[in-house]
């Protein structure tokens, strides 16, 4: 489910930053993405040898970040806004709670999820 989610969120958000930017010159790229993101998926790239294009170093939780990004919010804020009112941080920590989820699904050492971590996993999945 989690994995689900997160194609989700990959699809939806670039997408729709394509679709707001276009591609040419990566303008999708440059004028959606904070500065911050970019440098950190920059810095994977540099040391990689190149196979992949630097937007495929983004994780989970940049989607977060995207999201809430310069005026991004207003194509977002009516799909991945789960709580209702409040500051945006706040209404996309949902992004937050699947992230740390995702950390203990996918690094086996660190045990199974929790019930209650589980259900809202299926919250977000179902939504």
């Amino acid at each position: 489910m989690i994995d689900q989610i997160n194609r989700i969120l990959f699809n939806d958000v670039l997408g729709a930053l394509k679709d707001k930017f276009g591609t040419a010159g990566d303008a999708w790229w440059l004028k959606g993405v904070p500065k911050s993101v970019r440098n950190e998926c920059d810095k994977q790239y540099n040391e990689s040898d190149g196979e992949r294009e630097r937007w495929r170093y983004l994780y989970l939780i940049n989607y977060s970040e995207i999201i809430q990004y310069d005026d991004n919010w207003d194509m977002f804020k009516d799909f991945y806004n789960f709580y209702g009112k409040g500051k945006k941080a706040d209404l996309v920590r949902w992004i937050s709670k699947i992230n740390k989820a995702r950390q203990i699904t996918h690094h086996a050492e660190k045990g199974p999820l929790s019930r209650d971590q589980v259900d809202f996993v299926r919250r977000v999945q179902r939504r």
